[in-house]
């Protein structure tokens, strides 16, 4: 039976002893009982030291008391006995005053408190105690020995406490990596998500364009549409005849202008400022387009032309040939009349024209179309770019988690050893 038992608990040290496989979504769990067992194993480690503290305290205590009776060799130099006695209760009070400090049962209480009284056990060496060791060697070689002890004992201790720091340093460390490794994938699954859904609404919206563009096919082939086309080239003809009547009035008007601004000088000269003045207003008129103040040229024109004329009779003024003027004032006016005239009558139906158009249901309903068409193609590419974004984003984030899992499993070994085995799935 003796080699079967030993058989079996064999196997079942074996059995503790293998590594644990463990996913993602176990490490947590793992990691809770990773802390727990460090925060565990601070208070047996402590338990030696601990001791050793306290005996070292009470071993301070009872030197203390044989410090209170000691005497000294009264050959000793009478100065440094007088300050031996003087030192000697003081440093006892500053001893004693150290070990009455309370020694809490918490590892780390208990290290903060034996820290601090370690420390004052020092001051008290360094300061008072100074003095008493040339004339107690004994019984202060006694002291310092047990506050040694005491120091040692604090020495083990931080050791203790920084590998329970370096420890659950590195739980946190591997806390947050899985923290973080959760947080990319949901960020990632989320922008993914809204990326799926820009472009299922942009598809929506894509359908609507095309709908929006068949409607305005049919438009653009109806009848109403085609009669719409015929006025408009109507329209644009008229547009055509008055800006062609524009360019002839401002030609006429320039050559005009050239001649009566000589007159004008030359009447100057001769001191008639009503005639010069004007003349000179009669360039101004000239230089008004057709539809914009030309009306009121015809009135003012003749009486200057008249004057401009009586300079050309007296040879004052030898037009060119090809100059506007040598018409004669009378066929110059009314060929400036008839222009405004038929001007005036052509803008008026091009204008009544426009005014159909604007208002015709075809014009109306393909402004709509447009309009709707417009805001859909803004919409779709808006989208568009707010799915590459996001497309962006689930690939970063993905990447950093790619990155975050390489490295998972060297710093599961770090924390567990070889305890646990990451699951190749999670590696």
């Amino acid at each position: 039976m003796a080699p079967i038992r030993f058989l079996r608990g064999l196997l079942s040290r074996r059995e503790e002893d293998a590594a644990v496989t463990a996913g993602l979504a176990d490490l947590p769990r793992l990691l809770d009982g990773e802390e727990a067992a460090i925060a565990a194993r601070v208070g047996p480690a402590f338990e030696e030291p601990g001791r050793e503290v306290r005996g070292a305290v009470a071993d301070l205590s009872a030197l203390l008391v044989r410090l209170e009776g000691a005497d000294w060799d009264a050959a000793l130099h009478p100065k440094l006995e007088q300050i031996s006695r003087t030192t000697l209760p003081a440093f006892v009070r500053a001893m004693e005053a150290c070990l009455a400090r309370p020694l809490p049962d918490g590892p780390h209480e208990f290290y903060a408190a034996a820290t601090a009284q370690l420390k004052c056990m020092v001051s008290a060496l360094r300061g008072q105690g100074r003095y008493l060791r040339a004339v107690l060697p004994e019984e202060m070689k006694a002291v310092k020995k047990s506050v040694d002890v005491a120091g040692r004992a604090v020495n083990r201790m931080t050791d203790v406490l920084g590998e329970e720091k370096r420890a659950l340093g590195a739980v946190r460390a591997l806390r947050g990596q899985v923290d973080r490794i959760a947080a990319l994938e949901g960020e990632e699954r989320d922008a993914s998500r809204r990326a799926g859904e820009a472009a299922a609404r942009a598809d929506t919206l894509a359908r609507e364009r095309d709908g929006v563009a068949s409607a305005m096919a049919e438009l653009d082939a109806s009848p109403g549409a085609a009669a719409l086309a015929e006025e408009t080239v109507a329209a644009e003809k008229l547009r055509e005849r008055a800006r062609a009547l524009e360019d002839a009035h401002r030609a006429q008007a320039s050559g005009l202008a050239r001649v009566i601004k000589r007159a004008e000088r030359l009447v100057a000269r001769k001191g008639d400022r009503q005639v010069a003045t004007q003349l000179h207003h009669l360039q101004g008129l000239l230089d008004a387009p057709l539809g914009d103040g030309a009306d009121a040229v015809p009135a003012q024109l003749r009486a200057g032309l008249v004057a401009v004329q009586a300079l050309i009779d007296a040879g004052e003024i030898a037009p060119k040939e090809g100059d506007p003027i040598r018409d004669g004032p009378d066929a110059i006016v009314a060929a400036i009349e008839a222009r405004i005239e038929e001007h005036a009558r052509v803008t008026g139906e091009a204008r009544a024209l426009e005014r159909g158009l604007a208002a015709s249901p075809v014009a109306l309903e393909r402004e709509r179309l447009g309009g709707r068409l417009r805001q859909l193609e803004h919409g779709a590419a808006a989208l568009q770019d707010e799915r590459a974004g996001l497309l962006r984003v689930a690939e970063q984030k993905a990447q950093e988690r790619a990155g975050l899992l390489e490295r998972l499993g060297e710093t599961v070994e770090g924390v567990f050893g070889d305890r646990v085995c990451l699951d190749s799935g999670d590696a």
